[in-house]
């Protein structure tokens, strides 16, 4: 049977929804002072190109498997409905029930995961913790889980970083996808289907595939093997043939045997930024870009195969204005590397952080210009370096005993809080006269006095112009709301 259209299994066997960035405009955390890139272990060594027969790859495949993970989660949401199933460009598949299954509308899932460094840091896919109300890591032959934190989410390159309390972790050694050729040996470690480190072998088939849709609106340099990939293989490491790291498992074609990994190289950029600031910093050009099509390359008289980005406007101010980009220019070459589309220019600025200079070769009105911009500070970096100078509205006491904050990444991850808890929470237990708990430490505040509130400066508008002496809270807890009543003081 031939497949016409594309479907990609993302690899959890559960129902997803949309993709949400965790806490994206926190300002830059100084909790975790070491950058996970000195932690990791790495070997770029080139493979020994010789060829040679090998019969067995037990000892490659020792080396790594300590490194590699289940991950459990756990969602509060409907299943995908069937009628919804056949535009859905995602194939889910559903994990089997048990009779003695709790709740109808909690649904399971379970991909894999690598460890990264020693302390606790995984990195995984996006789609396989997004929207978890509760996600769960197993080492490779424990029964017992281990609660993980989503310390931070990319959609766009479909990577997630997670953070476990569990010392002394076997981290996995990474390699350098820069050097991946066609025809490499590579494996796969995952629990397909929940079938906990399976291995599976093939060879690189290609690199550099993009523009496959796979990732809406995403940022694709996928690297293509036939090693079988299935569903909970999401997450997992693809390994050369010295046991190394080099991309992190995240989709196939449905019906084929084609898989696709996100290089190592750009998964570690991403998990670095994740782990530094929360969110993944990419240096800012301060350009918009059109499609080339037939109707543009006439109008600016091109050939008609010509290849390239075309200019739209140029942010004054920016990088791009400072280097001498015009409106009009046609971007042809990033660093040394063809731009054939706006995805692939996207891409080639994706591993740049801000202060990078990159090397652009344009076309401008017939004749080549080559021209070098410093990239500067994304706007979301610049918002939240300008809000971390404002004073420290982190922790405010609204009555004796009552600690409140507006939740970042720190306050998420020091309270074991899901991506879901957002706006205004308690950061200590809350106790009564008589010594008894009212209020528990990662309870989240939804009004005061019947008016909703999700920032602190909006709930300490309401204090200050609130006349009751009581103040009536709603709180959700363990995913249950209730109203408390507490006396302020006269």
């Amino acid at each position: 049977m031939l497949y016409l259209r594309l479907s990609l299994v993302l690899f959890l066997c559960s129902g997803l929804g949309a993709a949400r960035a965790v806490d994206e405009k926190a300002a830059p955390s100084k909790r975790h002072e070491q950058d996970l890139r000195k932690q990791i272990l790495r070997d770029t060594a080139p493979l020994e190109r010789r060829s040679q027969v090998v019969l067995s790859y037990a000892d490659v495949v020792e080396k790594a498997r300590d490194s590699v993970v289940t991950i459990l989660v756990t969602r509060s949401r409907p299943p995908v409905k069937e009628e919804d199933r056949e535009e859905n460009n995602f194939e889910i598949l559903p994990k089997s029930n048990s009779e003695d299954e709790e709740e109808e509308d909690e649904n399971q899932g379970s991909g894999s995961g690598v460890v990264f460094s020693s302390d606790g840091w995984i990195v995984t896919n996006a789609h396989v913790v997004r929207d978890a109300e509760k996600i769960q890591v197993r080492l490779r032959g424990q029964d017992d889980t281990l609660l993980a934190v989503l310390a931070g989410i990319d959609t766009a390159t479909d990577i997630a970083l997670l953070k476990v309390e569990q010392p002394g972790l076997s981290s996995a050694t990474l390699g350098d996808s820069s050097q991946l050729r066609p025809g490499d040996v590579v494996l796969a470690i995952g629990s397909p289907f929940g079938l906990e480190q399976t291995i599976t072998l093939g060879i690189i088939s290609a690199t550099g595939r993009g523009t496959l849709g796979l990732i809406e609106g995403g940022m694709e340099d996928f690297i293509q093997t036939d090693a079988a990939i299935n569903p909970g293989n999401s997450g997992g490491p693809l390994l050369d043939g010295l046991g190394r790291v080099i991309g992190i498992n995240t989709a196939r074609y449905w019906g084929d045997n084609i898989g696709f990994a996100v290089p190592i190289n750009l998964a570690l950029k991403v998990a670095g930024d994740l782990h530094q600031y929360g969110w993944v910093v990419r240096g800012f050009l301060g350009v918009q870009t059109l499609e080339l099509t037939r109707k543009l390359r006439k109008e600016l008289k091109l050939p008609p195969r010509t290849l390239g980005v075309a200019i739209k406007t140029v942010e004054v101010d920016e990088a791009g204005a400072r280097a001498g980009i015009l409106p009009g220019d046609l971007i042809l070459e990033v660093n040394g590397c063809r731009v054939e589309n706006g995805a692939r220019f996207r891409l080639s600025l994706a591993s740049l952080q801000p202060g990078d200079t990159a090397t652009f070769k344009l076309l401008r009105e017939g004749q080549q210009v080559t021209l070098q911009a410093t990239l500067g500070d994304p706007p979301e970096l610049k918002k939240s370096r300008s809000h971390a100078t404002v004073g420290n509205l982190d922790t405010v006491e609204w009555v004796p005993g009552l600690k409140v904050a507006e939740i970042n990444r720190d306050w998420r991850m020091k309270l074991k809080l899901s991506p879901q808890v957002q706006g205004l929470i308690v950061t200590q237990d809350f106790k009564a006269a008589d010594g008894s708990i009212r209020l528990s430490a990662g309870d989240q505040i939804l009004s005061i006095n019947g008016k909703p509130v999700k920032a602190m400066k909006q709930a300490q508008l309401q204090l200050e112009t609130l006349k009751s002496s009581t103040l009536l809270l709603k709180i959700r807890s363990a995913g249950e709301e209730r109203l408390l009543a507490v006396l302020r003081q006269p």
